[in-house]
């Protein structure tokens, strides 16, 4: 794999969705003076046969707008602000009203990742999707492995669970017995259907307890490199649990 390949889930995931890079500066006002500059000169800059670039200033602020042309075709806007000693790299048009509230020190000084999940409420339709999408062929890929043993007489998805593990020392996970029902010979699940006719749920609104980061509030991890390697402090919040429960 070569070096770009690393950055295209990155480049995909900042092109598609609300996205907002922050990156700290050791000498902002050289950042400002060097888009300044770049945007004073008013010329498009050739970046390779097919794309073109130019960066122009937006309003009276510290804030830019660098603009690639694909052929023509397709326009991409990035929009680039210095504020409070920051770079803030923002796709546009999905721009959002992000703001720098307090800055907090960590413990290491290499890489820190900070996610918060509950803050996606947009993207939570296409996050659902896709954990159904995984979930399904989880669900679809566990009914092959029993398949056999229910058609060649296990009574139901439970007796073959356990004949499975017997046989081979572990269980389908994605095979839960209040999910699929065996009708000979199909193997059916309520939520993905079956084998030769697939399906899966429909988001509901407000639904977000549903794949890995369903139930985490925050999860920050943070790197630092070492002569001895790699020092790694990983931290995470859930959600409080429901009343009643």
């Amino acid at each position: 794999m070569n070096n770009e390949a690393l950055w295209l889930p990155m480049v995909s995931s900042f092109l598609t969705r609300p996205c907002q890079l922050m990156i700290e500066l050791s000498h902002p006002e050289e950042v400002v003076r060097y888009l300044a500059d770049a945007a004073n000169l008013g010329i498009d800059v050739q970046t390779s046969r097919s794309i073109m670039a130019e960066i122009y200033r937006s309003g009276q602020g510290h804030s830019w707008v660098i603009a690639y042309d694909f052929m023509g075709w397709v326009k991409i806007r990035i929009g680039l602000e210095v504020r409070e000693g920051y770079l803030i790299v923002t796709n546009l048009p999905w721009r959002g009203k992000g703001e720098i509230i307090s800055v907090d020190e960590a413990p290491n000084n290499g890489i820190h990742f900070q996610v918060f999940p509950a803050a996606g409420n947009l993207q939570l339709p296409g996050l659902f999707s896709a954990a159904m999408e995984k979930q399904r062929k989880q669900t679809l890929g566990g009914m092959g492995l029993i398949y056999p043993l229910l058609f060649s007489g296990t009574q139901d998805i439970e007796s073959a669970l356990s004949e499975h593990f017997r046989l081979f020392g572990f269980t389908p996970l994605a095979i839960q017995t209040s999910d699929c029902v065996w009708n000979s010979p199909h193997i059916r699940s309520h939520r993905f259907g079956t084998v030769d006719y697939p399906s899966q749920p429909v988001y509901q609104k407000d639904q977000t307890s549903f794949g890995l980061l369903g139930e985490l509030k925050e999860l920050s991890v943070n790197l630092q490199l070492e002569d001895a390697g790699l020092r790694v402090n990983c931290r995470w919040r859930t959600h409080p649990p429901e009343s009643g429960l």
